[in-house]
């Protein structure tokens, strides 16, 4: 993948994702990682990506695949997924304050203009 703002998202995405989680444990009063959550049960899927690439190269990522007529490499699948992946831990954080706000004694009520100023 070349140098582009889909691969400045793709970076920032990751990052917003600590200061979301760090919000949302800050209005609901702890961090409560359910099964499936990406701190644990993501890490395998991540390591064992490593361990292949490091034996493979980064070749298999710029891999063609072709659909039709669609042709893309294998890497802009991956990044698709991660973004994806973002988009729903994002909208998660989200719900989970919302949810917290509709019950304040569980942690902080929320104060949405402070919160935006």
């Amino acid at each position: 993948m070349d140098d582009s703002n889909f691969n400045f998202f793709y970076i920032f995405g990751a990052t917003a994702l600590f200061y979301y989680t760090t919000l949302e444990e800050y209005y609901v009063g702890g961090l409560h990682l359910k099964p499936g959550n990406g701190v644990t049960d993501g890490s395998f899927p991540v390591i064992i990506g490593l361990i292949v690439l490091g034996f493979t190269g980064n070749e298999v990522m710029q891999h063609e695949i072709s659909k039709g007529n669609v042709n893309t490499k294998a890497v802009n699948i991956a990044v698709f997924v991660c973004m994806g992946l973002y988009l729903l831990t994002f909208f998660q954080n989200i719900y989970n304050i919302f949810k917290t706000k509709e019950n304040p004694e569980i942690g902080e009520a929320v104060k949405w203009k402070a919160l935006l100023i």
